[in-house]
């Protein structure tokens, strides 16, 4: 389903230590069992692993994406045969289950620490059988296709999620790229071409309806568009990590794209980071702080990727949307190594107890010394219930030798801070800002500071309504 890379980016990942998941090129189909393919097949794998075999990023190979899946569970063997069905059955097996695998284990063998694992298909099995939330890797789409809520994302968790997903809009500058100004609208016919899910409006728009008001804005629906999907995904990858070891990884549908369109992409065809791509930095943090809502009960947990232990302050507050502080307790914590651990519990009835659920925020920093603080934020109802305030941010850029810094305050909540400004990237992007706080950001770009405070533009989810 895509390309081999080349050499500079196995070489980048050697340096950086990233781990590369690589797939042999069989997606979403069936394929011959002719003398010619076979020899086919042959020749590229022994070619391709001769040249990946001494990267130590390499960390395993995937024979094909959902072959297996789809041959048993979307309807592919019915269109054949009982004859051709063996047939067809009978090259996989051989392919799939011995050549290649064979063929990866001959060519590697002498490598330095060779020990790769080879997997026949991702995933494992398909979501239908209940096999898939307990054994190897899982592709769950409940979520998207089906329309569950994202709650769903919590209960459906298995040992690896290797893929899940959720659409949103590109930006409006890479929608420029393809449209005129009176294309601009969901329904055009240029928009529709960019939409290659047969029921990708319909979607976005019944799952935006579920959490936050539907903006009638073209600008603004693409801003809220891309706040849904990154919180959808939040919550996937926070339930994955608050569940380890039970899941020990999770690899998310998808990171960029090939052509500008509406997609499942975290960073759009111009580059530009959407805000799933600033929710996934901040959600595969070495340390992460979560909260979840079970049994009745608000709990926190603290994540680690961390091989050792690490020792800090957690600092607990619920707020008023206004700044009025209405609770607050920080106790010692340690986040355990390479685990998650549950480190605070609290009935919602007791905690909540004659509050207005619509405009409070609970939050919780774990404070170390000489870090960055993680932080968790919950809220308790749906955005489009929220009593959000202007914030009536108030900005300052500050110039540090080469660096541009840009600070920003408010005393009440600011919802969804958006930073918009052509020719520069953002260090965060699409956050909130607490009563009362700062949130500093980073710019990085070549245009002067002057012309940067007549040109940035700052916005809150509520300046949709």
């Amino acid at each position: 389903g895509g390309i081999y890379e080349n050499d500079v980016f196995y070489d980048l990942c050697d340096s950086l230590g990233i781990i590369v998941w690589q797939d042999l090129m069989y997606a979403c189909a069936m394929y011959p069992g002719s003398p010619d393919f076979i020899n086919n097949t042959v020749q590229e794998t022994t070619g391709i692993v001769g040249r990946l075999r001494h990267h130590p990023c390499l960390a395993l190979y995937c024979g094909n994406n959902e072959n297996d899946e789809g041959w048993h569970n979307w309807g592919w063997r019915e269109k054949y045969s009982e004859r051709q069905q063996v047939a067809i059955w009978k090259a996989y097996d051989k392919d799939f289950n011995f050549r290649l695998p064979g063929i990866i284990n001959w060519v590697e063998k002498g490598t330095i620490g060779q020990d790769r694992p080879y997997h026949p298909s991702s995933p494992r099995y398909g979501r239908a059988d209940p096999r898939s939330l307990t054994e190897g890797d899982a592709h769950y789409w409940g979520v998207w296709h089906d329309a569950e809520p994202f709650e769903a994302l919590e209960e459906k968790i298995p040992r690896f999620m290797s893929e899940f997903g959720f659409q949103s809009l590109p930006s409006m500058k890479t929608i420029e790229m393809f449209t005129a100004p009176g294309d601009r609208r969901l329904d055009s016919t240029a928009m529709l071409s960019h939409q290659k899910h047969s029921r990708g409006f319909e979607l976005i728009r019944e799952y935006m309806e579920r959490w936050y008001r539907v903006p009638e804005k073209f600008e603004d629906y693409i801003y809220v568009s891309q706040l849904l999907q990154a919180e959808g995904m939040r919550i996937g990858f926070e339930a994955q990590r608050r569940a380890m070891p039970y899941c020990m990884g999770t690899l998310y549908w998808q990171l960029n794209d090939c052509w500008p369109a509406i997609s499942w992409s975290s960073i759009d065809y111009a580059g530009q980071w959407k805000a799933l791509h600033y929710a996934a930095k901040k959600a595969f943090e070495p340390v992460l702080v979560s909260t979840a809502i079970e049994d009745g009960r608000l709990d926190l947990y603290i994540v680690s990727d961390r091989l050792e232990e690490t020792g800090g302050w957690m600092a607990m507050k619920l707020a008023g949307f206004d700044g009025a502080v209405l609770w607050e307790r920080t106790i010692v914590v340690k986040a355990p190594p390479n685990g998650s651990a549950n480190i605070f519990s609290i009935p919602l009835d007791e905690f909540l107890s004659g509050v207005d659920r619509s405009a409070v925020v609970f939050s919780a920093e774990f404070i170390c010394p000489g870090e960055d603080p993680p932080v968790a934020i919950r809220y308790f109802a749906h955005p489009k219930d929220m009593k959000l305030p202007d914030a009536g941010i108030t900005s300052e850029i500050i110039m540090d030798g080469q660096k541009i810094t840009l600070s920003l305050t408010t005393d009440v909540l600011a919802k969804n801070v958006f930073l918009d400004l052509e020719g520069c990237h953002f260090s965060d992007n699409f956050f909130d800002i607490l009563p009362g706080g700062t949130a500093t950001v980073i710019l990085d770009t070549d245009i002067p500071v002057e012309e940067i405070k007549d040109r940035i533009r700052i916005r809150t989810l509520r300046d949709t309504y």
